[in-house]
């Protein structure tokens, strides 16, 4: 994980994901992600319909999960998925192993 300083001098981190490009786009390494059960949730913002079923979706699959599967359940388009997996890593909900 690199670290990157913000304009007030505090570090905020930057999460770098792996990616497999495929015929349909990008697809995240779904298996890489882990779910942060220590996360700090004051002064959070209101995550997002998609963030939540994103987010739910990873909690009950731990393993094996496949991208076309998150995408099916959740009912999202790919664009909405990887907003809502970018900002679950912003909020530092989940993070990259």
């Amino acid at each position: 994980m690199r670290m990157s300083t913000k304009k007030r001098g505090t570090f905020a981190p930057q999460f770098t994901l792996k990616k497999l490009n495929s015929m349909n786009g990008i697809v995240w390494v779904l298996d890489d992600l882990t779910i942060n059960t220590e996360a700090n949730h004051e002064n959070r913002r209101i995550l997002s319909r998609h963030e939540i079923l994103v987010l739910a979706w990873l909690i009950f699959y731990t393993e094996n999960r496949k991208y076309r599967d998150l995408l099916r359940e959740c009912k999202v388009t790919p664009e909405e998925c990887h907003a809502a997996l970018q900002g679950l890593l912003e909020l530092d909900l989940i993070r990259v192993r």
